[in-house]
């Protein structure tokens, strides 16, 4: 029992190796009918540090939602699987999850995600993803969960790379985004959706005092031959 959780079905096996352990295995049943699987090296010393791969399977993903948080979105309830696998490097300061799949029901995203954390600076997550197709709808209630605290605590630099994507019924073509969010202002490199409904779309520019009155300073160009079905 960990706090007000139950984690069950703890298996380890691991032998000693200079400096630390080698971990062969290592699984954990957490809520929402999820495992937790772990192998590679911990290491101690004054600057402890795993190395090695770690999967999450949820196969209950409301339950493990609202293990997470008391607030669950309706697309959520709807979600028949999620979890991820990933190369992971974590310490104190850092944590890298690299060659990662993300699984999200039907959204398949792959890519690396990495948080950084400085004495004397805010901490910095850095995420570089990309998928064939992406159910924004899906996607977005996940993230949006996940990161409520992530959002208030870091700063985020984002990117997504998908050949299509599906938002509340509409498919669009590729998509192509980078966005930073600092403090309370959020800034779009570069933001650009084809085929929406026969137009291209792209954006840049910035929002300032996102939890104020935003103001916004936004270069929008739609391209079409026909804009009736946009």
């Amino acid at each position: 029992v960990a706090g007000a959780t139950t984690i069950r079905d703890l298996k380890l096996s691991a032998r000693p190796e200079d400096k630390g352990w080698r971990i062969l295995s290592a699984s954990a049943q957490l809520p929402g009918r999820s495992t937790l699987e772990a192998d590679g090296r911990l290491i101690g010393g004054e600057a402890p540090r795993f190395i090695g791969n770690l999967l999450l399977a949820v196969r209950q993903p409301t339950g493990f939602a609202a293990w997470l948080s008391e607030d669950i979105e309706d697309a959520m309830r709807t979600l028949p699987a999620a979890g991820f696998r990933a190369k992971v490097a974590i310490d104190r300061l850092k944590q890298t999850f690299s060659d990662m799949e993300l699984i999200l029901g039907p959204t398949k995203l792959t890519g690396a995600i990495e948080r950084t954390s400085l004495e004397s600076a805010k901490p910095v997550v850095v995420a570089r993803l990309g998928a064939e197709m992406i159910d924004a709808d899906t996607a977005a209630a996940f993230l949006a969960m996940a990161s409520k605290e992530t959002v208030r605590e870091h700063d985020l630099d984002f990117s997504l790379k998908a050949d299509s994507v599906a938002v509340g019924g509409v498919k669009a073509g590729a998509i192509d985004a980078a966005l930073r969010l600092t403090g309370e202002r959020l800034d779009v490199d570069r933001l650009s959706i084809g085929d929406l409904s026969g137009a291209s779309v792209a954006a840049t520019g910035s929002v300032r005092d996102l939890r104020g009155r935003p103001l916004g300073d936004l270069d929008i160009t739609v391209t079409a031959t026909d804009l009736t079905s946009l």
